[in-house]
């Protein structure tokens, strides 16, 4: 993972806990100690949750930017290669049914993925002498359903690239879900505080 991906990751993990652990806690501040400095008794205290929200925001958009970046072709790259290897056994026997003189060369998932399911390949034939046919027809996705949902599962469990890639924005939501009222620092709260 690249480092400006990985600390934008990390800063963004870091600001969602702290929002879930106060929210959870019912931590109130009333001390601040900042690079040596020691605030006492804050006549606002949600002016902190403010900044702290202003804080996860920002790291949400900056993790957003750099992952957008540097991290989707990645994801993209690895996540398709377990479709790929997952849904090859189906796709080939599903060719064979309806061409069983085809090639050795099957489409892997990606690429019937784009071409809107529209498989291409060749038959071979030998009967009167060497023969090869191309062929086209509408694959049917619904058979690659159940290969769909494990390879989703598989890449979920055994890949790192779903937990390096998608917990900071899973971590990010679940955070403006849990914290977004019902607390000093909610969201709510802190938005109310612009406006008074």
């Amino acid at each position: 993972m690249p480092t400006g991906l990985l600390r934008q990751r990390r800063n963004l993990i870091i600001t969602s806990i702290l929002l879930i652990f106060l929210k959870f806690s019912g931590a109130e501040i009333s001390k601040l100690s900042l690079l040596g400095l020691n605030f006492d008794g804050f006549q606002n205290p949600t002016a902190i949750y403010f900044f702290v929200w202003l804080l996860w925001l920002y790291f949400l958009v900056r993790y957003y930017q750099y992952y957008i970046r540097e991290g989707v072709q990645l994801f993209v790259t690895e996540v398709s290669g377990v479709f790929n290897d997952l849904c090859e056994k189906p796709i080939q026997v599903e060719v064979k049914k309806y061409f069983p003189n085809s090639t050795e060369y099957f489409q892997s998932y990606t690429d019937l993925r784009r071409r809107n399911w529209q498989y291409i390949g060749q038959s071979e034939y030998n009967d009167e002498g060497y023969k090869v046919e191309n062929y086209s027809f509408n694959f049917p996705r619904w058979k690659l359903f159940v290969h769909e949902v494990k390879s989703i599962l598989h890449a979920f469990l055994n890949i790192p690239t779903f937990t390096d890639y998608l917990l900071p924005y899973v971590l990010a939501l679940f955070t403006l879900i849990y914290c977004v009222t019902g607390w000093q620092g909610s969201l709510v709260n802190s938005i109310k505080l612009i406006y008074a």
